[in-house]
């Protein structure tokens, strides 16, 4: 690598690419490495290493914005944050046993450096790694330690977000008692205006759409939704289905009307146009509920999204078998809705959720 001539040959060859200008101070910094490594300090090689890899980010570049990011904490290996930034770019890029190697290292760093908001958002890290793998035990050891260490450490936004996620793997787990108790907590950790306060009210809400409580999840789903990505169709899609199971034809025709103009191309349009077409078959709409289904199918086949498409293929038999009559699909659903927990502890919640995106919404 330090061969001589090898800054001058790198630097030419940097001007020959001519690469954009928000990389060409930091890729100069490191090209100096090559003709002068004893005067270029360490530190200044992880900045400028973390600069091309959040470019790459930026641009999708997800093998090279590891690759950097990675360099940049090998730069400075007493870094506990740079080592988090690692570990979450290869977990965000599926890399998990890579990921897991650099949780780890987190891990140790921080609780060597005394920086506990790090040590507590590494094991959040892993928590999350073993959600996406659907290894809820493992999901759930993790996130306890965090939240231990939040508690003890006074971290009420990471102990928010740990009790976050503790939700989704209670949720996913189909423990909705336990679910509800664990939101409850995360909305009081979270401090006002928090920006994972909206993530969890759609998350609850969206639960709750999937328990068969629409009455809980309509107000909260209704309040969200203007807070959230515009280009998001399930959110939509949830949002219409609670609004036709609660017979609420206004709210249901804006969300339906949105789903349909957005582009076939997103992520989660087909699952919402699913969620979309039991909403339209709760409203007697079977015309409709209909060509969202069979929508959704189709898009669902073009994208090999198997478990989509069999949820299509469900929607749209139950749809036909139930058009001649006339009886809305909701009332054959209790078979797929799950036990929820007692009414007034969800009602509170609702209440809750939607009163703290009003204050947020006010604050703004």
């Amino acid at each position: 690598m330090f061969l001589p001539g090898a800054e001058k040959r790198r630097a030419d060859a940097l001007s020959e690419i001519g690469p954009e200008p928000e990389v060409r101070e930091p890729l100069s910094t490191i090209t100096r490495l090559l003709g002068r490594p004893l005067e270029i300090e360490a530190a200044a090689i992880g900045v400028a290493c973390t600069q091309v890899a959040q470019w790459a980010q930026s641009k999708g570049l997800r093998a090279t914005a590891f690759e950097f990011t990675q360099a940049a904490a090998l730069a400075s290996p007493q870094d506990p944050k740079l080592a988090l930034t690692v570990a979450r770019t290869a977990r965000n890029g599926a890399e998990y046993s890579g990921a897991e190697v650099w949780y780890q290292r987190t891990v140790g760093l921080a609780r060597q450096a005394g920086d506990w908001d790090t040590y507590a958002r590494a094991y959040i890290g892993l928590g999350k790694m073993w959600l996406a793998r659907g290894v809820y035990p493992a999901a759930r050891k993790n996130l306890h330690k965090a939240r231990r260490a939040a508690e003890r450490k006074g971290l009420n936004d990471v102990l928010g977000m740990a009790l976050h996620d503790l939700f989704i793997v209670e949720s996913d787990s189909h423990r909705d008692a336990e679910a509800l108790r664990y939101a409850q907590a995360a909305l009081g950790a979270y401090t006002h205006g928090h920006p994972d306060l909206v993530t969890l009210a759609y998350d609850v809400g969206f639960s709750w759409v999937l328990q068969g409580r629409f009455e809980q999840a309509l107000p909260v789903l209704r309040a969200v939704v203007p807070h959230l990505d515009p280009e998001r169709p399930e959110p939509r899609g949830g949002l219409a289905r609670a609004a036709g199971a609660m017979g609420d034809e206004a709210t249901f025709e804006t969300a339906w009307q949105t789903l349909w103009e957005m582009d076939d191309n997103l992520p989660g349009k087909a699952d919402a146009l699913v969620e979309a077409s039991r909403g339209a078959a709760s409203l007697s709409r079977w015309q409709d509920a209909e060509r969202a289904a069979n929508y959704a199918l189709s898009l669902a086949r073009q994208r090999r999204q198997s478990k989509v498409a069999l949820d299509a293929e469900g929607v749209l038999e139950s749809v036909r078998s139930e058009r001649s009559a006339d009886t809305a699909l909701h009332q054959a659903e209790p078979a797929t809705a799950r036990k929820a927990p007692p009414a007034d502890q969800a009602d509170v919640l609702a209440r809750e959720l939607v009163e703290s995106l009003e204050a947020s919404s006010v604050g703004r």
